[in-house]
């Protein structure tokens, strides 16, 4: 368990090097974090407490805290990798404009690929200690990586439709009502979790009417819907957010412009679009330099 927090220690320190450094230390950033997770990913393979390679049982002592360890390893490759999740791509095929760049890229691509695929073990793992031993609605482990996850599921959804993301996040999301009772059902990352799932559920039904068009003006609408006081501190309730995101008696519920879609039917954002999308009340903590408050 040291040793991951170390590792996201370190982590959290080249991160803030990449974001903020001159575009001269970027390349150097993303290999070290590169190596970071490399070498994270060698020690979990010889871990003996490891589950993946040899499962306990529920009746071993070890069974929860097995399972904890590895939801903390997965939760590196989250942490490492979530920040990128968001990088625009201009377009599918952007033009070469030199090595270093392109390398930078590409690592991303790596670090963003693991990072959802951590996301998907997580799920996994808390659905096997709901099924075999019960969740432990104290646990601080078990409901923010948990929230972690959803977080990153949701973001890469916005990617468009994918099947076995989309189950995912349906199980994730049956889980966190499991923990509502726990001490930290009303904290932070819930909250945040509900009002990026609402905002991509908005974003995917508007897709849907192949409605086209966006001025600033109507980014700003619904900048100013999901910035609103019920998706910021405080949870959004299941009373005032359907299903498909619409939210009852709030005056932005309905947006006169959706956002225009590529040719996948997606939500299309400008870089700027997406930089604002971070600043948002919840989202920040998620997808920079820090995993929790």
């Amino acid at each position: 368990m040291i040793k991951f927090v170390d590792t996201l220690e370190e982590a959290r320190n080249v991160i803030v090097t990449f974001k903020t450094g001159p575009q001269s230390t970027k390349a150097s950033a993303m290999r070290s974090l590169l190596d970071l997770k490399q070498t994270i990913q060698q020690y979990w393979h010889f871990h003996p407490h490891n589950n993946t390679r040899k499962p306990f049982e529920p009746t071993n002592p070890a069974f929860r805290s097995s399972h904890h360890l590895a939801l903390t390893y997965h939760l590196v490759h989250i942490f490492i990798g979530r920040p990128f999740i968001f990088e625009a791509k201009e377009s599918t095929h952007p033009t070469p404009l030199g090595k270093g760049q392109l390398a930078i890229s590409d690592m991303r691509d790596t670090l963003v690929l693991d990072c959802v695929r951590s996301s998907l073990a997580v799920i996994d793992i808390i659905q096997i200690l709901c099924d075999r031993s019960g969740l432990a609605r104290a646990s601080y482990t078990e409901s923010s990586t948990l929230c972690a996850a959803l977080m990153v599921l949701l973001a890469k959804r916005m990617d468009g439709p994918n099947e076995e993301v989309e189950e995912a996040i349906a199980k994730g999301k049956a889980l966190l009502n499991k923990m509502l009772l726990g001490i930290y059902s009303g904290n932070q990352e819930k909250a945040a979790v509900e009002a990026l799932e609402a905002a991509v559920s908005r974003l995917n039904r508007n897709a849907q009417k192949g409605q086209g068009g966006r001025s600033k003006t109507n980014y700003a609408n619904f900048q100013n819907w999901i910035g609103n006081k019920d998706c910021g501190v405080h949870a959004i309730s299941r009373d005032t957010v359907t299903a498909d995101g619409r939210s009852d008696g709030s005056p932005n519920a309905n947006l006169d412009h959706p956002p225009p879609v590529d040719v996948y039917g997606r939500p299309r954002f400008s870089q700027a679009e997406i930089d604002e999308m971070l600043v948002l009340p919840g989202l920040e903590d998620w997808f920079n330099f820090s995993v929790v408050d």
